[in-house]
């Protein structure tokens, strides 16, 4: 069989007459998947004679496209006695690259609660400092105006940031990227952080 492709449609040419009620199962190579998580639209699927007059159509359920890996994650407190302030490290190695206006949500515990004043962030490694970030309950969101490309780092520093009223461990950080319209690229949750004395 041979490929051709036209805008977002496969042309597969069978080269071989398929028998009526006859099941085939053709495997296409060299496809890439969407940049940002989502279920895709369906599929519409048409088979032609070799005059090119349609035969059969129909259509075929869409893809549910996840989320790329975080990995190599961690979280530290520059102090972590409880109700001082702190400076938060993080550290993570991104799948895919964030586009010019994307931005990274740090989701903070929400057993024992930080509290938020100013908060800036920092990475000499994706090119941000002191960027005013937006805060929204226990989630800080970091514009990435210049984006980057899919990388690892162990040095965006949050500031601004006053650690819990409580000893303990106040549960686990999830990290996520999204593009300028909120879509999903990366994401992983349920990172492990630093107790609070």
């Amino acid at each position: 069989a041979t490929v051709t492709n036209s805008g977002n449609v496969l042309i597969i040419n069978v080269g071989s007459s398929i028998s009526a009620a006859s099941a085939v199962s053709i495997s296409v190579s060299g496809i890439k998947n969407p940049d940002y998580a989502q279920t895709t639209t369906d599929y519409a699927l048409e088979t032609r004679n070799a005059s090119n007059a349609a035969i059969d159509q129909g259509t075929a359920g869409g893809n549910t496209i996840t989320p790329g890996a975080i990995t190599a994650t961690g979280v530290t407190l520059s102090n972590n006695t409880i109700q001082n302030s702190t400076m938060v490290t993080i550290s993570a190695d991104f799948a895919d690259s964030v586009p010019p206006g994307g931005f990274i949500k740090i989701g903070f515990p929400t057993g024992n609660t930080f509290s938020f004043g100013t908060v800036t962030a920092s990475s000499s490694t994706i090119g941000l400092s002191g960027v005013t970030c937006s805060v929204s309950a226990n989630t800080v969101k970091i514009l990435v105006s210049a984006g980057f490309s899919g990388a690892a780092f162990t040095d965006l520093q949050l500031s601004g940031i006053t650690n819990p009223t409580v000893i303990g461990d106040p549960g686990t950080w999830s990290i996520t990227t999204i593009n300028s319209a909120e879509a999903i690229l990366d994401q992983v949750s349920g990172i492990a952080g630093t107790d609070t004395i």
